[in-house]
């Protein structure tokens, strides 16, 4: 029973076979049901507050897996998230990077195309 409570709160439910063998090895290294519960629930919140994407949140074998119900996730701090990384949602800063990446490259395919000589298919001009 407490298992499907465990994953019925779980923010991203998937592979629940392998979550329930993750639950369960959790119970057997003596961590309670109400540690787990606890620990879901403020991770949901915690994902809420930062607007994780589906994609981001963690799957739940592997939140038990590597003992994430032990992190602090009511902490509200500004310069770190939970994982202690920027509290920047990831994505935004992926999406950030790979903006300023491609306008680098934009820039160093233009430059190398006026000095070389290219046309627009990449193809040498006779001159």
């Amino acid at each position: 029973m407490s298992f499907e409570k465990f994953y019925s709160l779980y923010p991203r439910r998937i592979n629940k076979l392998q979550a329930s063998k993750s639950y369960l090895k959790a119970l057997k290294l003596g961590v309670t049901d109400e540690q787990l519960i606890n620990g879901v629930i403020e991770y949901q919140h915690w994902c809420d507050r930062n607007g994780t994407a589906r994609e981001y949140i963690c799957h739940p074998a592997t939140w038990l897996n590597q003992g994430r119900w032990e992190n602090d996730y009511r902490a509200d701090d500004s310069s770190k998230s939970a994982t202690g990384n920027s509290n920047q949602p990831r994505q935004s800063g992926i999406r950030n990077a790979m903006a300023s990446a491609i306008k680098v490259i934009q820039k160093v395919r233009s430059e190398t195309r006026l000095e070389v000589g290219y046309d627009g298919d990449g193809n040498n001009l006779p001159f």
